[in-house]
């Protein structure tokens, strides 16, 4: 009965490590993808605010240093 019941403790100590080294691997490839969705975003904007600029011209001369 000894056995069996270290053999289970083992199990579940067993699976309760691959579930957090599968959640720490969940978080660092989410962490992963927010860092590559916001370069894009900014990369996106950066492309966006040039073209604007270049469609919309600085009319009231607001902008001008």
């Amino acid at each position: 009965m000894k056995k069996n019941s270290e053999a289970e403790e083992y199990q579940w100590a067993v699976q309760n490590l691959a579930n957090t080294q599968q959640f720490l691997n969940n978080e660092i490839e989410l962490a992963d993808k927010e860092k590559k969705l916001i370069g894009e975003h900014r990369d996106q904007h950066l492309v966006d605010k040039t073209a604007k600029d270049a469609r919309w011209p600085n009319m009231y001369g607001d902008l001008n240093p």
